[in-house]
């Protein structure tokens, strides 16, 4: 029966004899495993790497899922706020606003001119008055 090697490498031994008689399963030839061992060595290591980087990749894959969730509260956050904020963008463009506080404040004095015509308590119209010169002030 002829012998043929699957592997490469350097005899180390050769446990038998010449003509000697030899059963399945015996150990004809003892190849040197120094290289073998290297090459699975570094398939060892190579494998540990891309195991570290899978778990890397995956820890960002969490991070950036919830850098996405918080996007989305903000954007939902803003798509609330927006009408509001346009609508005070066009009241300051437009001076509604002052133009409000200013009526309100020409009214506050107008009751206060009425009533001490009339001889009343302006007490109350007063503090309006005054509130709306803060806001005449403010302006």
């Amino acid at each position: 029966m002829p012998v043929a090697a699957r592997v490469q490498g350097y005899l180390v031994a050769l446990p038998i004899a010449d003509d000697q008689v030899v059963h399945e399963g015996d150990v004809l030839a003892q190849v040197e495993q120094d290289d073998y061992r290297a090459q699975v060595d570094q398939a060892r290591a190579q494998l540990a790497a891309a195991e570290a980087q899978v778990a890397s990749l995956t820890a960002q894959q969490a991070q950036l899922s919830a850098q996405i969730g918080q996007a989305r509260t903000q954007q939902a956050a803003t798509v609330r706020t927006s009408p509001e904020l346009r609508r005070q963008q066009q009241l300051i463009s437009t001076n509604v606003g002052l133009r409000r506080a200013r009526r309100a404040h020409r009214r506050a004095g107008a009751a206060v001119g009425r009533r001490q015509a009339d001889g009343g308590a302006a007490g109350p119209a007063r503090a309006g008055l005054r509130a709306g010169a803060a806001l005449r002030l403010d302006a």
